[in-house]
């Protein structure tokens, strides 16, 4: 059985406006800039015109763009037997629950993000990793209370099946972290290659 839907409340009513709503408060508490909701197929993670704006622009499915100040950390944990040590050492923050048993989990971070993984990289300002996913800049999360039916992993069947939701799994404030404390999340990752090279780039940056 899947997971309940929490874009309905019991009698119908849509609450993705409600949830869409909880978002921006969160963002507007730590002062990160609230026009950055789009509109995401219906059904789909997927978004076909990146128009950014706030959260009464959007209706239905929708993301949350990351960048100026906001990082999406996506954890997989699905994945079993891998290490989510380092990630999970971060403060707590504001968590939202993915259909496949994951998370996003929102920061503010205090520092360029975005070019302190680009120091790390060598050039990508979003980065996977073996437990899931790091958004600094260009990338979105898809928001709360969002439902995915037409999955797009060959291995899942009960999304097809039943439809699945993004739902809040912790509403509170949205913690803030160092640029810093990102970089060692990330060299911290056994699949992250060139450790040794990486670090040095961390260290100059």
């Amino acid at each position: 059985m899947g997971k309940p839907n929490p874009s309905r409340d019991d009698g119908g009513e849509d609450r993705t406006s409600e949830h869409r709503q909880v978002v921006a408060e969160r963002l507007k508490e730590v002062g990160l800039r609230v026009s950055r909701f789009i509109d995401v197929k219906d059904g789909r993670k997927q978004s076909y015109t990146h128009t950014l704006g706030g959260p009464t622009s959007v209706n239905g499915n929708y993301g949350v763009y990351t960048g100026d100040g906001l990082v999406g950390v996506d954890v997989d944990d699905y994945k079993t037997g891998v290490d989510t040590t380092a990630v999970d050492e971060l403060p707590a923050t504001f968590t939202v629950a993915t259909p496949h048993d994951g998370e996003h989990r929102y920061y503010r971070v205090e520092g360029d993000a975005a070019s302190k993984i680009r120091a790390i990289t060598g050039g990508a300002a979003n980065i996977s990793l073996e437990w899931g996913e790091i958004h600094t800049d260009g990338k979105y999360l898809v928001g709360p209370s969002s439902e995915i039916t037409r999955c797009s992993k060959s291995w899942c069947v009960a999304c097809e099946a039943v439809g699945r939701s993004y739902a809040i799994e912790k509403d509170r404030p949205i913690a803030t972290i160092t640029a810093e404390q990102l970089g060692e999340v990330i060299l911290a990752d056994d699949a992250f290659e060139s450790a040794e090279t990486n670090q040095q780039r961390l260290v100059d940056f």
